[in-house]
């Protein structure tokens, strides 16, 4: 069987995932089907599942399962991560960001609440890094956008900066789209900042990269 679902993180975008096999019938609406790969069950709508006929190589799925366990799972709930994504048109922009939801292996994603500098940074200025402060000069704050979409920072004071309907920028990765991991799993300091061992780790990645070591 095939089994269309939501992704949870675009209600608007539906997905076939498969092929399951059904394990048990719960009424004449509701089954109870199960991945092949990974033994994990979930009741479905009959309205949510369709036979399958075809040929399937359970190899490409499981090499792209494996490809965003081995960079993805490792990523901790609540802890930082520096990376870089796929869709940025300059090659040295880094993202700071705080896992706030752990590696799905349904949809073989990790949701990331972005972290921004508080100071002067962007092209419209002249301190900048292609948009971004360097990493040793960030200092980090909630990345939020409001109403319009235009992006803002929350701040780090007693007073939070509030616009009409703001919310907090997350988004869903995918091993595709989180090309690079620099550094995870930390924390920022009480100030907002990178910690210098953290700077560290992220410069020894970037030597090992550029001696083509990794």
């Amino acid at each position: 069987m095939l089994w269309l679902a939501q992704n949870p993180k675009d209600k608007l975008y539906m997905k076939w995932f498969g092929p399951f096999v059904i394990v048990k019938k719960l009424n004449e609406v509701s089954y109870v089907i199960k991945d092949e790969l990974d033994g994990e069950t979930r009741p479905v709508s009959v309205q949510q599942i369709v036979p399958f006929y075809g040929d399937y190589d359970v190899s490409i799925e499981e090499d792209d399962r494996q490809e965003a366990v081995d960079k993805l799972a490792g990523l901790k709930y609540d802890k930082f991560v520096i990376f870089k994504r796929h869709d940025d048109p300059y090659a040295s922009t880094v993202h700071v960001g705080q896992v706030v939801q752990e590696y799905d292996p349904l949809d073989k994603s990790v949701v990331i609440l972005h972290w921004v500098d508080l100071g002067k940074s962007g092209l419209d200025h002249k301190v900048h890094n292609c948009g971004r402060q360097k990493l040793e000069r960030r200092q980090l704050a909630i990345e939020m956008y409001d109403e319009e979409g235009v992006s803002y920072t929350r701040g780090r004071g007693k007073v939070p900066v509030v616009r009409p309907n703001g919310e907090e920028f997350t988004c869903a990765y995918f091993s595709h789209t989180m090309i690079e991991i620099m550094a995870k799993n930390f924390n920022l300091d009480a100030n907002g900042r990178i910690p210098s061992e953290v700077l560290l780790q992220v410069k020894a990645y970037r030597d090992a990269k550029a001696k083509g070591q990794l």
